[in-house]
């Protein structure tokens, strides 16, 4: 019936009659309502390589992509206990970063469990949260969180393993003393621990970017017991770097 109607209609008219119908079509599409994105958690480790007694940075990341303000985000984290205990560093202590609003972050240094609660995170924003974490034996730890919690509801684990090497020499720094008053000093010692390995350990580099407002003094009173070796330690400088050494 509809062929014998069409039919006779001329072409001018046709064409009109299919430009219409698309931009029906195309009127009713972009009239859908969008459907918001739920908010994303993930983690990893930074290094995810350490030799034995190493440290290494471990972040968690909650993106809120729901459309709305988000309160009473929560999730624990259990570290690993095989190969070996992972447990959380001593120094440094952990921190939180990004557009973490509130909330309370239990880490304590020599702990295995990590917790965060409490937390609120506007919307399109992302809230990070870093704990210093070691391990002591060699092979893959297999770190998984609980879900994340929040009043947008519920989020599957995150995950990430991190790798201690033997072939790798433990690495970390610390601050003595770790807390001063504007304008004075302390003293930054960087460890590299090749105790634990075979090999000897060869053309080692790292460079350190202080944070906004830490600078090399003036005089630096650098000192070393690693050889052959090059380093940069200028004063008024806001990054440390070494390269080319081995033991």
């Amino acid at each position: 019936m509809l062929r014998s109607i069409f039919a006779p209609l001329k072409p001018g008219f046709s064409a009109i009659l299919r430009c219409l119908c698309i931009l029906f079509a195309a009127f009713i599409i972009t009239t859908l309502p969008r459907t918001a994105e739920a908010q994303t958690f993930t983690k990893v480790f930074n290094s995810d390589s350490i030799g034995p007694g190493g440290t290494s940075t471990l972040t968690f990341t909650i993106d809120n992509n729901t459309g709305a303000d988000i309160t009473n985000v929560a999730f624990s984290d259990t570290l690993p206990v095989s190969p070996g205990s992972m447990t959380i560093a001593s120094s440094p202590s952990s921190v939180v970063g990004g557009s973490c609003l509130g909330g309370t972050l239990t880490a304590p240094g020599g702990g295995g469990t990590i917790s965060y609660s409490g937390g609120t995170i506007n919307r399109g924003e992302i809230c990070t949260i870093s704990v210093v974490v070691t391990a002591p034996a060699a092979g893959t730890y297999t770190n998984i969180t609980s879900t994340l919690t929040s009043s947008a509801g519920s989020v599957a684990a995150a995950t990430d393993d991190l790798t201690v090497d033997t072939l790798v020499p433990a690495f970390f720094k610390s601050f003595a003393p770790a807390t001063i008053a504007s304008g004075s000093r302390t003293t930054i010692t960087y460890t590299i621990d090749n105790t634990a390995n075979s090999t000897t350990f060869t053309a080692g580099s790292f460079a350190d970017n202080f944070p906004s407002g830490i600078t090399i003094a003036s005089p630096s009173h650098f000192s070393t017991s690693c050889t052959n070796f090059n380093v940069s330690a200028t004063p008024g400088s806001s990054t440390f770097s070494a390269s080319n050494f081995s033991f």
